[in-house]
């Protein structure tokens, strides 16, 4: 490989033959390597969001708590973690997580004492409501460069790895 560097130019040449390059390397004669992408995208979405002042109460990785549990009121852990496919184990981080912020409460079930549920906090709820104003905002610019046609398309395709293409 010759010590070559990156071209100059725009941001997005860069980051394309950035990608280009780590796919070229890792991707091998299939020089296809999706996961690179995806990842990608997902840490300036979340670089993005941490740089914006008004992302300050709301976390990614948390929000989609806060939103089941609207949507869902006293279920439990178990039934959340069946709903966003994820291991117990992973929502139990993120439940504990929202109890420490003041967002979700944790009680036992009145229907069978071994099992607990959980609710929003009214803080919880303010979050969710100031969650949705800052999401319609970021969302608006968030692929402004798509037509509706390819934003609707690749939440299909996005939607279709989630629920059956990710080993």
């Amino acid at each position: 490989m010759s010590p070559v560097g990156p071209p100059e130019g725009r941001d997005a040449d860069w980051h394309s033959s950035g990608l280009g390059a780590i796919e070229s390397v890792l991707g091998g004669d299939a020089r296809d390597v999706l996961g690179l992408y995806i990842y990608t995208a997902s840490a300036k979405l979340e670089v993005g969001i941490r740089k914006n002042p008004h992302y300050r109460n709301i976390q990614p990785h948390l929000i989609g708590l806060p939103a089941i549990l609207t949507r869902y009121p006293g279920i439990s852990q178990a039934q959340v973690a069946r709903l966003l496919g994820a291991e117990r184990a992973t929502i139990g981080l993120q439940v504990r997580a929202c109890i420490r912020k003041g967002w979700v409460r944790r009680t036992p079930s009145p229907d069978d004492g071994r099992k607990y549920i959980l609710r929003l906090t009214e803080s919880g709820q303010a979050m969710v409501r100031e969650a949705r104003q800052v999401i319609a905002e970021h969302e608006s610019r968030l692929g402004s460069n798509l037509s509706a046609k390819e934003r609707q398309r690749l939440k299909r395709l996005l939607a279709k790895l989630i629920v059956g293409g990710i080993p």
